[in-house]
């Protein structure tokens, strides 16, 4: 047995004595040389020269019973006999007890204090009341780096420092923190009372959160929780105050959780909450794969509470249903695959059915523009291309359905009788001014307003290399359009203003439009008064002219406005028809307007007779009257009459 009998606390050197059981002989040790000898080939290399004694180097009361054990200075420290190669470096009420265990120094002058290496190659670097190795189980490779009071007891287990850790499971680390917690191959990084007890888990620190699931990770932050395989929470945690937000929505309540003191939580598998407070990723209850991959992304009281479901952040959301996502404040994703997008507004906004995309914003929803009215769905780009190209459109609307039932787009305005004020669309030019409209009529209607006037539609041109102006004449001859009249079968004026034009075609170059119904510019050859019968020229010039005797030519229009020599057209009215008025010539109008002329006199000459009849009964009714009259006074000479007498004859 060796024991220290001196100390030199100023360095100086001091003699250790060693009594060599085979030997007897004594040998004289300075510390500095010790010491020069321990830095120089580490102290394990020092316990490798082959010594067959103990050595205690320096220091007071040290113990170290068996050969190739060392302790190389301190006070109060001891190696067990059966810890062998086992070594103490300093300190004080430090215990080296397993074998090839080590502790480099720290402890204290009460024993308690001290640091305890109890099992196969575990060590203590320093600090005070640590334990590496457990005090029941012969649990190899624990290691304590320093700090106070922690216990790394299970085998592989490591503490890096800190106060009042614990590594109790196989290969569980603790780098650092206060009264933190590793389970199983879990880590803590550093933080306080964080416990990592999942297989393969990690802390990485902050206050008082766990890592529970299997492969799960909380970064830091204040009471977060991930309680199944893979979840994880970023950070954040509780705001320390009660949060209880919701609504009804349909037949489903929704309320994220109002215990603030939760924090973050992850409950099912690969779920996870990246920051913010109060949130939880994952159903609280005992499946943990009800809603695996749920996501919240921050915010504060924010619920992915479904397969895949998201909150992004905000606060006060839900995403309960599966692959739905809830954003803003107060947003409610209540169904599979239901996107909800909401503004600040303390209100709850929330789906009503699957697959629906939702947007509640006051200040307006701008697409390709910053500044939408409120209120408003304002959409802006810069396309451009062919008039019939789709990508030269900025909105593209497709309903895919084959069903021949199907619809494509519905306007609705809220009232029960929509007028002239409720405009359903609203055309603008560059300037905003509004060029047309499809408003109510306020009858159950609707009215189109613009500033073209007619009905127009597209014909074939006889020639396709011709070229037409709006406001000429041309003539309707085997179906195709030409500019030669005389033999048409009927008159047309081409136009370029139509409110309707039908017949459209993808290449309208060999088409021109005319006006069928409407009020239209037309080109005239002479003066003109409003009123008059318009019918083409025979000269094939695109222009009409009065009609005048019996025309062959078809009629054109009636005159609305008039034109003097010098002018060239006049606005008139058109009302092309198969086989009758107003293409049908002049002779056969002027024969209407006899028709016309007779019925009108036929109706004169009865209300004639109605007057005639009228005065009749007027003079009846008189005589009348005047009987009456005559038969009341006879009637009044009899009741005068004395009773029995007679009346005698006129």
């Amino acid at each position: 047995m060796t024991e220290n009998t001196e100390t030199d606390d100023d360095g100086r050197e001091a003699q250790n004595s060693s009594n060599d059981a085979e030997s007897g002989t004594s040998t004289a040790v300075t510390r500095r040389g010790a010491l020069t000898a321990l830095g120089a080939a580490g102290l394990l290399g020092y316990l490798g020269t082959g010594r067959a004694s103990a050595e205690v180097l320096s220091g007071v009361d040290n113990t170290a019973p068996q050969a190739t054990q060392v302790i190389a200075g301190g006070r109060d420290n001891t190696i067990p006999e059966n810890a062998t190669m086992a070594a103490i470096t300093g300190g004080r009420h430090n215990e080296a007890s397993g074998e090839y265990s080590f502790v480099g120094g720290g402890g204290g002058e009460e024993g308690d204090r001290g640091n305890r290496a109890t099992a196969l190659h575990t060590a203590v670097c320093g600090g005070a009341a640590n334990r590496a190795g457990s005090l029941t189980k012969l649990l190899p490779g624990a290691f304590v780096g320093g700090g106070t009071g922690n216990e790394a007891t299970d085998a592989w287990t490591v503490i890096a420092g800190g106060t009042s850790n614990e590594a109790g499971d196989p290969a569980a680390a603790v780098l650092g923190g206060m009264g933190n917690e590793a389970g199983n191959t879990a880590t803590v990084g550093a933080g306080r009372e964080n416990s990592a007890f999942g297989g393969g888990s990690v802390v990485g620190g902050g206050l008082q959160n766990e890592a529970v699931g299997k492969a799960s990770t909380v970064s830091g932050g204040f009471l977060n929780e991930t309680s199944a395989l893979g979840a994880t929470v970023g950070g954040g945690g509780s705001t320390d105050v009660l949060v209880s937000v919701g609504g009804v929505l349909g037949t489903m309540f929704l309320e994220p959780p109002s215990d603030s003191t939760e924090g973050n939580r992850a409950f099912d598998e690969f779920a996870t909450v990246a920051g913010g407070a109060d949130n939880v990723a994952g159903s609280d209850n005992e499946d943990e794969t009800s809603a695996p991959y749920s996501t919240v992304g921050g915010g504060r009281a924010n619920v992915a509470e479904n397969d895949c479901a998201t909150v992004p952040g905000g606060r006060s959301n839900v995403a309960a249903g599966e692959y739905s996502l809830a954003a803003g404040r107060r947003a409610a994703a209540a169904h599979r695959g239901a996107f909800v997008w909401s503004d600040g507004e303390d209100a709850a906004f929330g789906s009503t059915g699957a697959h629906q995309f939702l947007v509640d914003a006051a200040g307006g929803v701008g697409l390709g523009h910053e500044a939408p009215e409120a209120d408003v769905l304002d959409v802006r780009g810069a396309a451009a291309g062919s008039a019939r190209d789709p990508a030269s459109s900025i909105a593209y609307v497709e309903n895919e359905s084959q069903d021949a039932s199907a619809d494509v787009l519905a306007l609705k305005v809220n009232t029960e009788m929509p007028g002239p004020d409720n405009d359903f669309v609203t055309f603008l030019n560059g300037r905003d001014d509004a060029i047309g409209t499809i408003e109510g009529n306020g009858s159950g209607g609707v009215t189109y307003t613009g500033a073209g006037g007619d009905f127009g539609e597209y014909f074939p041109k006889a020639d396709p290399d011709a070229t037409f102006a709006p406001g000429e004449v041309v003539g309707l001859r085997g179906g195709e359009i030409t500019r030669t009249t005389a033999d048409a079968d009927t008159a047309f004026v081409v136009t370029d203003r139509p409110i309707v034009l039908g017949n459209n075609a993808e290449d309208t170059e060999d088409r021109v439009a005319v006006a069928m119904l409407g009020q239209v510019p037309v080109d005239v050859a002479e003066t003109v008064d409003a009123g008059d019968l318009l019918v083409a020229t025979d000269a094939a010039d695109g222009r009409a002219r009065v009609a005048d005797g019996t025309p062959a030519a078809p009629v054109v229009g009636r005159a609305l406005t008039s034109a003097s020599e010098d002018e060239e057209s006049v606005d008139a009215f058109v009302n092309a028809s198969v086989d009758g008025a107003p293409n049908e010539d002049a002779s056969a109008a002027r024969s209407d307007a006899d028709r016309i002329a007779a019925l009108e006199s036929t109706l004169d000459r009865k209300d004639e007779r109605i007057d005639d009849l009228e005065a009749e009964t007027e003079r009846k009714e008189a005589r009348i009257d005047e009987l009456e009259s005559r038969l009341a006074a006879v009637e009044q000479a009899v009741e005068a009459l004395p009773t029995g007498g007679t009346m005698q004859a006129d």
